[in-house]
């Protein structure tokens, strides 16, 4: 059986990095409130490992919460610590991922994981780093917002990204809304003929994100969007995935 952390489970971890004596993997969760994070550490030793740690680096703009501990370890901020990993059993650490206020430069967050391992008779310190990669979708959430609050938010977030985006199929504003909706939890707020604005924020920070696009120009082929924020990487990283999305 493996020992878990209260709400962690085993079950869809991805490998993210092994040595000798561990294996890591990782499984993300979008939830409303956060990210959540279990990090597996599985023992691939005969031995038991001793003083096994977890700690996060993140960087400045995300925030990282651990915790609850596994049965037996302890939470301190950024870091996990666990007496003992037996022989060829598993931990899950679980985590919480947020955005704080700042700049989304980067969305890696360096995760180390040390431990003792006993060889004759001797305890050797080894440690394992890792990359733990999040999508900026990922840390969007809808924000429901009236058409005369947007257009006020509208001139107080100036980096903006204006492009065109081929498609096939998303040609209407009814398709353009639910494509939008469903890959970047954004929230409908007016349609006004072939004119759709969205709003949508940043988990944790609540930063905002404005979407205006007219659907159907070219005979249905071209979708014009603009994308607001007040972020140079987020308003780049919308651009991406409003691309990715709609050129279908």
């Amino acid at each position: 059986a493996l020992p878990l952390s209260p709400g962690g489970s085993a079950q869809g971890a991805k490998p993210l990095a092994a040595d000798g004596c561990v294996r890591v993997g990782g499984k993300l969760e979008v939830r409303p409130d956060g990210v959540s994070l279990d990090l597996v550490l599985t023992s691939l030793a005969h031995s038991t490992l001793r003083d096994v740690a977890v700690w996060a680096e993140p960087p400045p703009a995300l925030a990282v919460v651990l915790g609850p501990p596994p049965p037996g370890g302890q939470v301190s901020g950024n870091r996990a610590a666990i007496p003992a990993l037996h022989g060829h059993q598993s931990a899950v650490v679980g985590a919480k991922i947020m955005c704080r206020e700042g700049v989304l430069q980067t969305l890696v967050i360096p995760t180390h994981v040390s431990y003792s391992e006993e060889t004759m008779g001797q305890l050797i310190p080894r440690k394992l780093t890792l990359q733990v990669s999040l999508s900026l979708e990922q840390l969007l959430r809808e924000k429901p917002v009236t058409t005369a609050v947007f257009g006020d938010m509208w001139g107080k977030h100036g980096n903006q990204r204006k492009f065109a985006v081929g498609t096939k199929t998303v040609n209407t504003p009814q398709a353009y809304m639910q494509a939008m909706e469903s890959a970047l939890h954004l929230a409908p707020v007016q349609v006004i003929a072939n004119e759709c604005i969205m709003c949508g924020c940043a988990v944790g920070s609540g930063a905002t994100v404005l979407v205006h696009a007219k659907v159907g120009l070219n005979g249905g082929s071209t979708i014009e969007v603009t994308v607001r924020t007040k972020d140079m990487y987020m308003s780049e990283g919308l651009q991406r995935l409003c691309m990715q999305t709609l050129s279908r």
